[in-house]
């Protein structure tokens, strides 16, 4: 069966919408699930019963916790579908807004992965691109080596100066000319839990973060199909919910609590690129007064989802 959804509006650039809308507080939680490290108790204990408001109003004070977010995604390990390259990206930016106001996206992977067609995408919302060494681990180390870098230069990476494309991408310069800083690292690489403790560890970056694939396959195994839908199949429904919750495991006996580069951050996104969520119309400005959608894409094709 395959499970459609259609009519998304994507922003064609994201570094041209990098600002969160003042009512995003109120917007769709998106495709992430936000669990704080700390919050995950020692012992045991009951199967939670709350909804997913409920654990959103549980950490309502990581939003707004600084200036400016940077993402650095790592494309070796979390790569999109072919053509959705927009929609990833523009989920890691709405994750971002949760907790600043301005968020960049840069996409590692080694020379030679990335072609001509999701450079081109990538480029066109605004992800700076950063080629690595074709080596094995290669846009692991540079990734890893620039987040040091970063949280160090208070937000600045001498390599940027070299790259005009960076010195004129808008979020960039951003955030560039923030005061505050954050990092989100978006990987399942138990590799990079050194470079985000270093990250939470210094005083140069208000919050780490985390994004992965910690517990999607194991909440898609075939025994959960019935509470994964029961609430609906799109989006982040009580049951799905519960299926998260279970799956992850308390304390440091579950997945999560053995993960080092979990346990290495300040809280961890959870990441499902197996799941269907709705996507939240972009904001329409001054300009689109006259109805144009200037400003904001619609995807030549559905996406689907295959069971």
């Amino acid at each position: 069966r395959d499970t459609t959804m259609s009519a998304l509006r994507v922003p064609a650039r994201l570094f041209g919408s990098h600002r969160a809308p003042a009512s995003r507080a109120a917007r769709p939680r998106g495709a992430v699930s936000r669990i704080p490290r700390r919050a995950l108790p020692s012992e045991p204990a009951a199967e939670p019963t709350d909804s997913p408001d409920a654990a959103a109003e549980t950490d309502e004070a990581s939003r707004g916790v600084c200036d400016a977010v940077t993402i650095f995604w790592d494309l070796d390990n979390l790569r999109p579908p072919s053509g959705l390259e927009t929609v990833w990206a523009f989920r890691m930016v709405e994750a971002a807004f949760e907790f600043a106001d301005v968020a960049h996206v840069r996409a590692y992977a080694r020379a030679g992965t990335v072609g001509e067609d999701a450079r081109t995408i990538l480029d066109a919302v605004g992800v700076t691109l950063v080629e690595c060494p074709a080596v094995p681990e290669g846009s692991d180390a540079v990734l890893s080596t620039d987040v040091v870098n970063f949280v160090r230069g208070a937000g600045r990476l001498a390599s940027d100066d070299s790259r005009p494309d960076i010195l004129a991408n808008e979020a960039a310069r951003a955030v560039r000319e923030s005061r505050t800083h954050g990092v989100m690292i978006a990987t399942r690489d138990e590799g990079m839990a050194e470079c985000v403790r270093f990250a939470r560890a210094s005083e140069g970056c208000v919050v780490a973060i985390v994004a992965g694939e910690f517990v999607s396959k194991a909440a898609h195994r075939p025994q959960f199909t019935r509470p994964m839908t029961q609430d609906g199949d799109v989006g982040v429904t009580p049951g799905y919910w519960r299926v998260l919750q279970n799956v992850a495991g308390k304390g440091p006996r579950g997945p999560m609590g053995k993960s080092k580069l979990a346990s290495a951050a300040d809280l961890t996104l959870l990441w499902d690129s197996r799941r269907l969520f709705d996507l939240p119309a972009a904001a329409s400005g001054p300009d689109d007064a006259d109805g144009d959608d200037e400003g904001v894409r619609e995807p030549e094709a559905s996406l689907e989802e295959e069971e």
